[in-house]
């Protein structure tokens, strides 16, 4: 998978992030973007913990919320960020996805 970078048009902050929802191949969690209110950067990580349960010889997966937190400073004082919202969580301006 191909991570994009995003550019805010007003202070110039660039990160990278995948910008949306999305499941691994391990199916051992479901992952999403997130804005750091702390540090003031993007960054992905889990929103749910995938954990299996074995009936009559086939797995199937239950889902639970996981706490989720930075991955830059481990702050949990994150929300949800995506690039159909691209706010920048440096000065709150609007984020281009860019080419690289």
């Amino acid at each position: 998978m191909s991570i994009p970078y995003f550019y805010c048009l007003t202070c110039g902050y660039t990160d990278s992030c995948v910008g949306h929802r999305w499941e691994d191949d391990s199916r051992l969690a479901k992952f999403t973007s997130f804005a750091c209110k702390d540090c003031k950067r993007l960054c992905d990580n889990s929103y749910l913990k995938g954990e299996p349960e074995f009936v009559k010889g086939m797995v199937r997966w239950h889902y639970s919320p996981a706490e989720p937190f930075c991955m830059w400073c481990g702050s949990k004082n994150i929300e949800e960020w995506s690039e159909n919202n691209p706010i920048c969580p440096q000065c709150g301006g609007i984020m281009q996805k860019i080419d690289k």
